[in-house]
């Protein structure tokens, strides 16, 4: 065995970090609307049967609520985007696969505000 087997070997792997807290009531009301809009894009999927992210971007940008921010509307778009696609996989495999819909709290975006990062000299 190599030594970096050997030390590799020896290493505890973490999984997943649980923390608690309690969530503000504008948190909580922003993870359920983005939630009912990731159901919302894939039930436009499954009725036009769209599963790329700039045909289903194009057929449900409009059904979603028009109080979110953009970001948060195109975040839900393509996180239905991947759903969609896990579920023309499984189906393929199975046909009696179940419609999928989004259960738990949610939010993702990668459209939202960047950080202003500074190079400091030390």
């Amino acid at each position: 065995m190599t030594k970096s087997l050997v030390l590799a070997s020896l290493v505890p792997v973490v999984k997943w970090v649980r923390q608690k807290h309690q969530a503000i009531l504008e948190l909580l009301w922003l993870l359920d609307e983005f939630r009912r809009m990731v159901n919302v894009c894939i039930a436009a999927g499954i009725e036009e049967n769209v599963s790329s992210l700039k045909t289903l971007s194009s057929r449900s940008y409009h059904r979603l609520s028009r109080d979110m921010l953009a970001y948060y509307r195109l975040g839900a778009i393509g996180t239905a985007t991947v759903i969609l696609h896990n579920y023309r996989k499984a189906k393929k495999e199975n046909p009696r696969t179940r419609i999928p819909h989004a259960r738990k709290l949610m939010l993702s975006t990668c459209y939202g505000p960047r950080l202003n990062r500074t190079r400091t000299a030390y």
